[in-house]
């Protein structure tokens, strides 16, 4: 702190008459304002502050001020260099610019990392998506390497200074697509099929129905049943063309026929009344029983 002549003077002497105040004290002499640091011993307030240790992190000082810088956006130099990603880590020499911006125009995920001439990536670095891109400062680092999950890519590198902004894959009207190539880590399975490794599947909510498609085939037999236990269609399991969509039973008869799986009963199948229809979606085998008699039982199969 600076004082005029004849105030420092005035300061001076009314110092050597002070009390002898205690460390951290803080007071007024003519109009400035003091902190003791010591008995004896002054400094202007902000100064014993800083000195003293009363500012830090759970007692901080609020300083009143403006900051103001200018961001440029990212220019591009003529520099540029390619790299082809594919499972084994490979690396390129990075272009000329303090900024790098690494762009995805294949249709496969890239990793990338920034390193040193023999830098190799991995799936756990940066990744890129395809159609996408992502800016690096350069620093120390003079190469970059990429490597992909399965599949190759290629990825062009733009070298330059200043802030990245304003890209993405996709389109500006929403969406764009991206091609899948793994489901859960395997590959994707397509065409017809059971369940599997790299099928997709779909969960459907349970306020929400689904309509089957319509079986491709259909086939109707007929059984006469007894009071033992016998056959009426055999399981029909499989994909799309072979399994059994549905089956559907008519009971022609006159008397109740129960359905159910082998070993069937009167007191344990499911009763078809006389004149009766209903209809099954299932693939396993049905078998029918009477209490007594016999009963004709028409059976129409989708698949």
């Amino acid at each position: 702190m600076k004082f005029k002549p004849a105030r420092a003077g005035a300061l001076a002497l009314a110092l050597t008459s002070l009390p002898a105040y205690a460390a951290n004290d803080a007071f007024s002499v003519n109009g400035a304002q003091l902190v003791a640091t010591s008995p004896g011993n002054y400094l202007p307030a902000t100064a014993a502050y800083f000195a003293n240790g009363l500012f830090s992190a759970s007692n901080p000082a609020y300083i009143q001020g403006s900051f103001s810088a200018t961001l440029s956006g990212f220019a591009p130099t003529s520099a540029y260099a390619a790299l082809t990603a594919s499972t084994t880590s490979a690396s390129v020499a990075l272009p000329a610019g303090t900024t790098v911006v690494v762009y995805n125009y294949g249709a496969t995920p890239a990793f990338v990392k920034l390193g040193a001439s023999g830098v190799i990536a991995s799936t756990a670095n940066d990744v890129i998506q395809p159609g996408s891109a992502q800016a690096f400062t350069v620093g120390a680092n003079t190469y970059l390497a990429g490597v992909t999950s399965s599949g190759s890519t290629s990825l062009n590198i733009s070298g330059g200074s200043g802030l990245p902004t304003g890209w993405g894959g996709g389109s500006s009207t929403g969406g764009g697509s991206t091609n899948v190539s793994q489901f859960g880590g395997s590959s994707v399975q397509t065409g017809t099929g059971m369940s599997g490794a790299g099928v997709p599947r779909v969960t459907v909510s349970n306020d929400s129905f689904v309509n089957p498609v319509g079986a491709a085939n259909i086939v109707s037999t007929q059984a006469s049943i007894g009071a033992s236990a016998t056959l009426v269609v055999a399981a029909r399991s499989g994909a799309p063309g072979a399994g059994r969509v549905s089956a559907t039973f008519y009971n022609g008869g006159a008397v109740t026929v129960y359905l159910g799986p082998s070993g069937v009963t009167t007191t344990t199948g499911f009763a078809l009344t006389p004149g009766a229809t209903f209809t099954f979606s299932t693939t396993a085998a049905f078998y029918g029983v009477v209490a007594s008699g016999t009963a004709n039982l028409s059976v129409l199969e989708t698949y």
